[in-house]
């Protein structure tokens, strides 16, 4: 057993050279907080400490698989976002951001390697059983009893969607193709502004 605190630099390098050291065929990225404040009101330091986890802990932990995975041509990532990464709630302005990188980082590094060997999996869960929300103030026992998922399910359906070739794993949607509608218009909307090098006319200093 390996013990880190993957908040510091030196726990994420700790972490990092065992993963280049050692074989690994599964790496799930799933450490991560969240605080619950506006940004105005959030402690700097705080804010700093959750992009480090959220965000620079998933790139180095992911960087440092790779190659290993590459070589062997075998291996798997699951990178854990959050439903908050479509969602820029006020008040998770920090921790819906970090998650929504989680989400693009995982679907770039995916198509980077799906002709290798290596899968990569986003994994979106909804409302989880776990002590995370008691760090981030959010009481779920007043939420009904239905909303919360537990983390054995979680875990369960990430792995079928895995051998479902599901990037981006919603396990609570009963319909897959909300997701890949999602997906599509955001690449309609990349391929829009990358293909127009014109301001669109309401920008005109003849429509003011």
């Amino acid at each position: 057993m390996l013990v880190a605190d993957l908040g510091t630099p030196a726990g994420r390098q700790l972490v990092a050279s065992t993963l280049t050291a050692r074989t690994i065929d599964l790496l799930v990225n799933n450490a991560g907080f969240g605080v619950y404040a506006t940004v105005a009101e959030t402690d700097p330091e705080v804010l700093d400490a959750m992009v480090q986890l959220n965000v620079l802990a998933v790139v180095q932990l992911t960087r440092a698989a790779l190659p290993g995975m590459l070589q062997r041509r075998a291996g798997t990532v699951i990178n854990v976002a959050s439903g908050l990464a479509f969602d820029p709630t006020p008040t998770r302005a920090t921790y819906s951001g970090t998650k929504a990188f989680v989400v693009n980082f995982t679907r770039a590094v995916h198509e980077e390697v799906r002709d290798q060997g290596v899968r990569l999996q986003a994994l979106i869960p909804g409302l989880i059983r776990t002590e995370f929300h008691d760090h981030s103030g959010t009481d779920v026992d007043t939420v009904p009893a239905s909303w919360l998922m537990n983390p054995a399910d979680l875990a369960g359906a990430s792995l079928t969607g895995l051998e479902l070739g599901e990037v981006v794993c919603v396990p609570a949607l009963l319909d897959t193709e909300q997701v890949a509608t999602a997906l599509r218009r955001q690449s309609d909307l990349t391929q829009t502004l990358v293909t127009n090098g014109a301001p669109a006319d309401r920008y005109l200093p003849s429509a003011r």
